[in-house]
């Protein structure tokens, strides 16, 4: 599974994470906001 942020307004695409499918996959997406993601470089 690839989750990923579309930045309309700069016209990005982020990457925020690859996992496999049968890992608990809500629990590790909500160790980070999407703020935080944002933030990264």
């Amino acid at each position: 599974m690839i989750f990923y942020i579309i930045d309309e307004e700069n016209k990005h695409l982020k990457i925020v994470r690859f996992l496999y499918c049968k890992r608990d996959w809500m629990n590790i997406l909500k160790e980070k906001t999407v703020e935080e993601i944002m933030g990264e470089n």
